[in-house]
């Protein structure tokens, strides 16, 4: 009778060993490895034009990303002016409490010079920010007299020391065009 079955997956002998039929023992110490980038029988690897289509796409979304950068570092760079100015009217605010809105309205410069750190200086030597002021009657409708006070605060980011004309109908600063500015305004009962 004639052995058919095949030798690779028969039980193993005393000091032999049987693996799948890709690591499989051909003889006494003959082993065969699989090729990882693809054997003999016609497998490849990428083709140049595949390669090509990848690197394509990668670029293509590398392109758009690099696109949005600098429109998102101009807004964080919008955010951090607006954070500061915020920052800014809220020492006026202070200013107010502490003072009083008397003396704060009757101040002759409604001028208030900081550095880059926030810190209030005495001119506008190494100013960094101006804050202009402006203080207005209010009052509710029905009311006969002023009933309360609406202060109105700029912050302008002017390190170039420029002096801004006021505006006489609402006693703004008239800030030109490309000079960062951000106008709060808050009210206060006298």
């Amino acid at each position: 009778m004639v052995n058919t079955s095949d030798p690779q997956k028969e039980s193993p002998k005393t000091g032999d060993f049987w693996w799948p039929r890709h690591f499989a023992f051909f003889g006494r110490g003959d082993i065969r490895i699989p090729n990882l980038a693809g054997d003999a029988q016609g497998e490849s690897g990428f083709s140049l034009i595949e390669v090509t289509i990848a690197m394509g796409v990668m670029a293509f979304a590398a392109i758009a990303i690099l696109g949005i950068i600098p429109t998102g570092l101009a807004a964080a760079t919008r955010s951090s002016q607006t954070t500061i100015a915020a920052r800014l009217a809220s020492e006026v605010q202070s200013e107010i409490q502490q003072v009083g809105l008397a003396s704060f309205a009757t101040d002759a410069t409604n001028t208030t010079h900081f550095d880059g750190d926030g810190k209030i200086l005495p001119n506008n030597t190494g100013a960094v920010y101006d804050v202009y002021r402006s203080v207005e009657d209010c009052s509710l409708p029905g009311a006969p007299t002023a009933s309360f006070k609406k202060v109105i605060v700029q912050v302008v980011k002017n390190p170039a020391g420029q002096t801004f004309p006021v505006d006489a109908t609402t006693g703004l600063r008239t800030i030109p065009s490309g000079i960062d500015e951000r106008t709060f305004q808050f009210h206060v009962l006298p």
